[in-house]
């Protein structure tokens, strides 16, 4: 309720007005309208959306699951009941979640990025649940953002529309601490640095990207366009010598971690990886010999 006479009629709209996370602009973005593996030029295709779009979505059916099942014990413990589709009436009015024409979905690309070399590694992102409007106390990957044009300049919705673009915007603000890209400067320069040294590197073999599929949360239906980036370890600690270690969207641990079986068991088991990171890495891994030979 919004008052004793009017309800909410966005969820947006309630979130900005109870509970506004510091990162909460309705920016254009790219819509995931339908995924073909079989096409070799256009597997994956896409429209336009706002931002709000998919959050009056997919935080609504997350928001709904937690309302219904959620409940506390004696103790003031946490319990969850079991699920039943009878109850949740905004996920049933979605239907199909393999139908991308039944909810908008954003195409969020995350990026599991791999040092190479002897000894594999990674770093991942912890997310901070007051700075973002999704994802918040997750560990997720990094670089992650949704995909969208830098700027609403019609040039860069043009310029932009490119998952490897969108990857390296992430790598500089997320990674570098560059100032976010957030629709209101002028058009990207990609033949500046850090954009130059990553396309030479793409394009001489220093540099791999891969694409691992496309997820959809379980709960949420959010869309993650999931991404590898493989470095030479000498190209890596050239690119990423000024990283920081935190961002606008939460922390980055200082020291990387081994990309091993055991490393990913563990924060499996934590609980805390999004269904993005835990995806990617249980991927990658199963994908090695390829990413990484």
């Amino acid at each position: 309720m919004r008052n004793g006479e009017h309800r909410y009629r966005r969820y947006s709209h309630a979130v900005r007005d109870l509970a506004r996370p510091a990162l909460f602009e309705n920016r254009l973005t790219f819509r995931l309208l339908d995924v073909d593996w079989s096409l070799p030029d256009r597997q994956l295709s896409f429209g336009t959306m706002g931002f709000f779009d998919g959050l009056d979505v997919n935080e609504a059916l997350a928001h709904e699951t937690a309302h219904e099942f959620l409940t506390r014990g004696p103790a003031g413990e946490v319990r969850i009941a079991r699920p039943s589709w009878r109850r949740l009436a905004f996920r049933s009015l979605v239907g199909d979640p393999f139908d991308l024409t039944r909810h908008p979905v954003m195409g969020a690309i995350g990026t599991l990025t791999i040092r190479g070399g002897e000894s594999p590694s990674v770093v991942l992102h912890a997310r901070d649940g007051l700075r973002v409007a999704a994802g918040g106390s997750m560990i997720h990957l990094l670089p992650a953002g949704i995909f969208q044009p830098s700027s609403v300049h019609p040039e860069s919705v043009a310029n932009d529309f490119s998952v490897w673009r969108n990857t390296q915007r992430e790598y500089a603000e997320e990674v570098l601490g560059h100032d976010e890209y957030d629709g209101t400067g002028e058009p990207v320069d990609y033949d500046r640095p850090p954009f130059a040294g990553m396309d030479a590197a793409l394009t001489d073999g220093r540099l791999r990207a891969h694409c691992l599929g496309v997820t959809l949360d379980a709960l949420t239906l959010a869309g993650d366009i999931l991404t590898v980036v493989v470095l030479a370890p000498e190209l890596h600690d050239e690119l990423f010598a000024d990283a920081v270690d935190q961002n606008t969207e939460g922390t980055v641990p200082a020291h990387r971690i081994p990309f091993e079986q055991n490393t990913i068991d563990r924060l499996t088991a934590s609980g805390r990886l999004s269904p993005g990171a835990a995806a990617a890495l249980r991927l990658a891994w199963q994908h090695r010999d390829a990413l990484l030979g």
